[in-house]
């Protein structure tokens, strides 16, 4: 089962992040990964599923198979004692570069691995002792946030995280379409 593969490549990417650690990194087990990956077959296949049933089949299954890794190696930052963070893909949405230029501040296994329908994030590890340095095009994301708040705040909207997403989405969009990007992977309105 590829879950199964995701938890043992998650194992060895924490080990050897510091192969000299006498720590040993353990699978995590998903009681609830059979449940989820069933429940949206039911609605694939139901009346009010989606007309492209093999399409939704396959990214629910992609986010299942994405989140079994990344819940193995927040199991593991846990029982070690390190933190985690969230490395967004360069195209990624207003929430997903939200979450994270938080850097490696979570210590909440649903905040550091939340996740939607074609979500490309990974979750990357600050075990005891290491440093952070984000991805360079993870740059001027905060820049971009406080850009975004204002740009909410001055159209007279409140200053709440949904709206300041829904902004950013809508400047991640305009940006995309003007270097000629396909845009649909963000899932977001």
């Amino acid at each position: 089962m590829l879950a199964d593969d995701a938890t043992e490549f998650s194992k060895e990417f924490y080990r050897d992040l510091d192969p000299s650690s006498s720590f040993r990194p353990e699978g995590y087990l998903d009681r609830t990964l059979e449940a989820r990956v069933s429940a949206n077959g039911r609605y694939a296949f139901s009346d009010s599923g989606p007309e492209d049933i093999a399409g939704q089949l396959e990214r629910s299954g992609t986010r299942a198979v994405s989140d079994q890794a990344r819940n193995t190696l927040i199991h593991n930052t846990e029982l070690e004692g390190g933190k985690w963070y969230r490395i967004a893909s360069a195209t990624a949405c207003g929430f997903c570069r939200l979450l994270a230029t938080r850097g490696p501040v979570y210590k909440s296994a649903h905040a550091a691995c939340a996740s939607h329908d074609n979500c490309q994030c990974k979750v990357d590890v600050v075990r005891p002792g290491m440093t952070h340095t984000p991805p360079a095009h993870m740059r001027g994301w905060d820049t971009d946030y406080r850009k975004y708040r204002r740009e909410v705040i001055d159209l007279g909207q409140k200053a709440s995280l949904d709206n300041i997403v829904n902004a950013w989405n809508r400047g991640i969009r305009a940006e995309l379409r003007s270097l000629g990007v396909d845009d649909s992977h963000l899932n977001v309105a």
